[in-house]
Formats: C-alpha cells, sequence, structure tokens
C-alpha cells in the first residue's frame, strides 16, 4: 500500500504474484484507513510495512507475557503486542459478517433465492466500483485491470502503469465517495482547483497582451520616426530613438 496524490492510497493487491495488480483508495476511504491505523496505534500496536491492513486481535494469556517476562518478548521474537494481544490477518468470513451486520443495522434485508441472495455481500463492492466508473465514462479496459480482470487475450498484453490507471481513477473518486458531504467538498476542491489554474492562465495573458501592447506602441514610435527625415529630428529625439531601439533589442533578444 502506498500513499499517492489527491491524499490516496495506491492498494498492489496480489503482490508479488502473476496475478497483482493496482488499485486505489478514495480520499474518504484513505482517512477512514488512516483512523482505523491510528486506533491500533493508540492500544499499543506498533505498525510497520509488514503489518496486516486489517486484523482480528486475539489476546495472549500467557502467564509469561501478560507478566511482561516473555523471554520470546525480549528476543523481539513475540509477535504479542505491549498489551499482551495479537493481531492476526482477518478472514474473509469475518468481513461478510461485519457487513451482513452492518445491512442489518441499516434495515437492509437480504431475501434468499434458492442458492444465492438478492444482496451479495464484499463482492457487491466491486460491483458498484465497476457500476460507478463506466456510468461516469471511465475507460473500460482501465476498469478491468482495476479490478484484476486478465479481459481475454488483450488483458495478456495490457499493461498500463500505476500513474496511468491512477490519472483515470482520480477523475471519478468523487462519484465513488459514499459520503454526500464528503462528496460534495470534493467536488467543490476540484473545481477550486480548476478556477485556480484558469486565473493563473487569465492572469498569464493579461500580462501577455500588456507586454504586447507596449511592443505595438513602440513599433509604432519607430515606424513614424523613420519616415522622418534627419533634419527634423532634434539631439533629444535621436536619444528617445535609440533608447526605445534598445528596449526593442532586449525585448527580441529575451
Amino acid at each position: 500500500m502506498t500513499s499517492i496524490k489527491l491524499e490516496c492510497y495506491a492498494v498492489k493487491i496480489y503482490a508479488g504474484s502473476s496475478e497483482e495488480y493496482w488499485s486505489f483508495l478514495t480520499p474518504e476511504a484513505t482517512a477512514a484507513l488512516n483512523h482505523y491505523h491510528n486506533g491500533r496505534r493508540r492500544s499499543g500496536e506498533i505498525l510497520t510495512s509488514d503489518s496486516h491492513i486489517f486484523t482480528n486481535v486475539h489476546y495472549c494469556h500467557n502467564v509469561d507475557c501478560m507478566a511482561g517476562n516473555c523471554q520470546e518478548r525480549k528476543a523481539k521474537d513475540c509477535i504479542c503486542q505491549p498489551n499482551n494481544c495479537r493481531h492476526w490477518p482477518i478472514r474473509d468470513e469475518n468481513v461478510r459478517l461485519i457487513v451482513c451486520n452492518l445491512l442489518k443495522k441499516a434495515g437492509i434485508k437480504r431475501i434468499k433465492h434458492g442458492a444465492r441472495f438478492n444482496r451479495s455481500t464484499l463482492h457487491q463492492f466491486r460491483k458498484r466500483f465497476s457500476t460507478v466508473l463506466k456510468m461516469a465514462g471511465a475507460q473500460h479496459d482501465l476498469i478491468e485491470v482495476m479490478l484484476g480482470h486478465k479481459n481475454g487475450i488483450r488483458g495478456v498484453y495490457f499493461k498500463p502503469e500505476r500513474d496511468e490507471l491512477f490519472q483515470e481513477f482520480k477523475k471519478f473518486a468523487a462519484d465513488l465517495t459514499a459520503d454526500s458531504a464528503e462528496r460534495h467538498r470534493f467536488e467543490i476542491e476540484e473545481k477550486q482547483k480548476k478556477i485556480d489554474i484558469l486565473e493563473s492562465g487569465r492572469v498569464e495573458v493579461e500580462d501577455m497582451s500588456r507586454a504586447m501592447d507596449n511592443m505595438i506602441k513602440r513599433i509604432g514610435f519607430l515606424e513614424k520616426a523613420r519616415r522622418v527625415s534627419d533634419d527634423e529630428i532634434t539631439e533629444e529625439d535621436r536619444m528617445i530613438l535609440n533608447m526605445y531601439k534598445k528596449k526593442v533589442k532586449e525585448k527580441i533578444s529575451a
């Protein structure tokens, strides 16, 4: 898992295997995950790059460990944390149970038809990801890559880089945001960025326009001076003319 632009995490799924692929968390999901990890740190867990993203907590009842005399801990080999608990990777069935409980609390009923329910649990997140991006106009091939789908022969040879995938993902991050307030905040921030870019461009155009107007005035002055005979040009006029010639040369060379 890697932190990247736009306050997002890039997550490599099945890292190190032939099935590995990149996907991403929205700023909303990234903030929620950071909150969860900070809670684990506050409970005494030491998080490293090898720590599991989600865990189940099992408290250690080893007498020596509870008394702080665990020899394995002293040798830095004990997997128990300072508060005498062990953090095991969470299993699919545990996550499915959590989602089912959340559905019940939300009053959403799951009706079984044969061997299937009308509402899936874990797979529903992948379906929503795919549907939202397709409805928003994301490139089909890039969506398939972010879902880990090979997509036939083309999928075998089509290997976009992580940054290319993220450029497509960030266009639709607001559409994937669940909380409406957070979604509106995200949309406002993105619009403000576009306004800032346009404003910067407007100021640059105005500066160039003023410089062009000054150049036109100088050219007009020089054209007028060239039509006047040398006898009609005073010494002061010659000094001004030379000064403008010098400025024009400096402008051209710049």
